[in-house]
């Protein structure tokens, strides 16, 4: 909704993501596998410009992959 970058940060829904996807790479590098990542992020809001549900899954998906092992969300 306000990213209107069109680098690598902005544009596709990978490259949305990528900047909190590439943190979370680099800090689960840093504390190893014994350390719990905690990524809290909102998954609606009543904007139909916002993030979709459908979105939100693929995001947390990703996040999970590059390291995250609990991601709560709030539903507005």
């Amino acid at each position: 909704m306000f990213n209107h970058r069109t680098d690598e940060y902005g544009g596709s829904e990978e490259n949305l993501a990528r900047f909190v996807i590439e943190i979370i790479k680099k800090v689960r590098q840093r504390v190893g596998e014994d350390y719990i990542i905690l990524l809290k992020i909102n998954s609606e809001d009543d904007d139909p410009n916002y993030i979709t549900s459908e979105q939100f899954i693929r995001f947390c998906k990703s996040a999970e992959q590059a390291g995250v092992d609990i991601h709560p969300f709030i539903s507005i």
